[in-house]
């Protein structure tokens, strides 16, 4: 593997890609086609530590040069190979998220789990949810509380949804005061406001890395 070097299956047709740069990359969250160009929203990484976790890390960890993932788009353009890439915001995130019904195509918000603060200097865990607008660059989040840390920002539609982001954003909060976990739910179009409803669960909920949000009629057919 040859970290300078990313290669893409397109069709029958094989292309070999210079990238601009290493990175790491766990999420990617969405990737779709325009105008020649595959484009790919993802939270990448200049580096990562594989031995770091949470019981390891110290404060330093939080304070640049850390390894912190932030959203990123690239877009690859299939004739020529060429790639460019944007930083899309400077705030620490992880665990992209969008509509499932946009998987695929165009879509014009992605949700993050993502840090209190911008930029690197004390960025640490995840403590709020955020919501970009990939149209025209702005982002709304909501914060938690400095000792709340939020999984994964899921995305439910309402009934009849008329727009992409109209919907709800389902996110497991831990409150390491009260070592106890809740589900917040979320107006997909309103994140500052915080949530909507919260629902406490009986025990804490283990860190997880990934749900999904489907119909009843879904999982009736699943059992």
């Amino acid at each position: 593997f040859s970290p300078e070097r990313m290669i893409s299956c397109i069709g029958t047709r094989r292309m070999e890609i210079e990238a601009p740069k290493s990175q790491f990359v766990f999420h990617h969250g969405n990737a779709y086609e325009e105008d020649g160009e595959v484009i790919v929203d993802s939270v990448a990484l200049d580096s990562f530590d594989f031995e770091a976790n949470m019981d390891n890390v110290k404060a330093s960890y939080f304070f640049n040069p850390g390894p912190m993932g932030r959203l990123h788009r690239t877009k690859i353009d299939l004739k020529t190979g060429n790639i460019a890439q944007t930083l899309l915001s400077e705030r620490g995130c992880e665990f992209p998220s969008i509509p499932m019904k946009s998987t695929g195509v165009k879509h014009n918000y992605i949700y993050t789990a993502c840090s209190a603060v911008t930029g690197r200097a004390g960025w640490g865990p995840n403590r709020a949810v955020m919501k970009s607008d990939l149209e025209n660059g702005s982002e709304e989040l909501f914060v938690f509380g400095a000792k709340k840390f939020t999984g994964e920002p899921i995305f439910a539609p309402k009934m009849n949804a008329n727009g992409e982001d109209d919907g709800y954003i389902l996110v497991v909060v831990y409150d390491a005061e009260k070592d106890s976990s809740s589900l917040a739910i979320m107006d997909a179009k309103n994140i500052v406001k915080g949530p909507v409803a919260e629902i406490q669960l009986p025990a804490r909920l283990p860190y997880g890395l990934h749900g999904s949000w489907v119909q009843p009629e879904v999982t009736s057919l699943a059992l």
